[in-house]
């Protein structure tokens, strides 16, 4: 194996390294904001209905970034570093939305989450997109079973939390604080590879990626109805 192979296997399992941490992340964020429903709504002392508008705040603050954060990753040329600022954004929201009263003021910081997690989740996949392109084998799947432990992670994490007395303060506070720590790692460990990414791509004479024809963008699309469908029951 030449030096060069070493190079792109140590670049590759570095930034793999990185974004594993994210979407470990984010599962863990989603996971224990759903489970603190519960609590969320004894604290305001709303009804259903109120929390499915709260709900509807959650989702409306995702869709916003997510139809445009893959437009600024292409700008920036940094997924990760998007990747990085939304989940720092929904750390902090999920720490703050505790701490305020108000069914308006909490839906507003609600928006701010979903926005935030909008973005991490578009970000972390592209990172992990193109992680998988640069490695030739298939990885996507790891990194949405990471997510998914987190999910149980997070549930988990807040259902011993309640067990033993724990507040919303509690539940939420720890969850926001494990996304940011888990960020701040996330970012430590893929700098260095995204330097030598971007320095790679500079100094390389790569064909840029080939645009969609009609036939993929009718699947991207129903595809994406689909699963629009399948998260909004």
């Amino acid at each position: 194996m030449t030096g060069c192979q070493l190079s792109l296997r140590a670049l590759v399992t570095s930034r793999r390294t990185g974004c594993s941490v994210s979407f470990f992340a984010g599962g863990i964020g989603i996971g224990a904001w759903a489970a603190s429903l519960p609590l969320l709504a004894a604290k305001l002392n709303i009804d259903k209905g109120q929390l499915g508008a709260l709900l509807l705040c959650f989702a409306l603050g995702a869709i916003a970034l997510m139809v445009n954060v893959g437009r600024v990753s292409d700008r920036l040329g940094s997924s990760s570093l998007l990747s990085f600022g939304g989940s720092l954004v929904f750390g902090a929201a999920i720490i703050t939305i505790p701490v305020v009263d108000g069914l308006l003021l909490s839906g507003a910081l609600i928006v701010v989450a979903g926005a935030g997690f909008g973005t991490l989740d578009v970000s972390m996949n592209i990172e992990a997109a193109e992680i998988e392109r640069a490695s030739g084998r298939h990885l996507i799947s790891s990194f949405h079973a990471l997510f998914s432990i987190g999910n149980i992670v997070g549930a988990f994490l807040v259902g011993v939390a309640v067990t033993y007395g724990g507040r919303l303060q509690e539940c939420l506070g720890v969850a926001g604080l494990l996304i940011v720590f888990t960020a701040l790692a996330s970012r430590t460990i893929g700098r260095q590879a995204n330097q030598n990414a971007k320095q790679a791509a500079t100094s390389s004479n790569s064909k840029p990626a080939p645009s969609l024809n009609r036939q993929q963008r009718v699947l991207v699309v129903t595809l994406g109805a689909i699963g629009f469908f399948c998260l909004s029951c």
